[in-house]
């Protein structure tokens, strides 16, 4: 029987925010800051879904950029936000797709 161990050395964090409900925008960034403090996290990729943006009403990804800090909370990371709609699919692979390149980037992911 052989076992392989793994090691990764590269970690990515897709978050999903409801575009829909501006009330539990605040409740995602205390959960995201308390998340980004993680010792293990700290040189994680970051990708954030705002999710519902079929929704009439949704925040718009730069507004959701801004109450969430994006630009102060993930200074020095890498990160990504994507405007999706998760029923239809839309804006998921445009999403996957940075972190897939970044990860490539990084020497994780081999496209040979």
């Amino acid at each position: 029987m052989c076992v392989k161990k793994f090691s990764f050395s590269f970690i990515a964090v897709v978050f999903v925010v409801d575009s829909s409900h501006r009330d539990r925008v605040s409740e995602a960034y205390s959960e995201l800051a308390k998340l980004l403090t993680e010792k293990e996290l700290r040189d994680a990729l970051l990708l954030i879904f705002a999710n519902k943006q079929d929704v009439a009403g949704a925040l718009p990804v730069e507004e959701i950029t801004e109450l969430l800090s994006l630009h102060k909370l993930c200074c020095g990371r890498s990160w990504y936000i994507q405007g999706c709609d998760a029923r239809s699919g839309t804006g998921l692979y445009e999403g996957l797709d940075w972190l897939s390149r970044q990860l490539v980037a990084a020497g994780v992911l081999d496209v040979a």
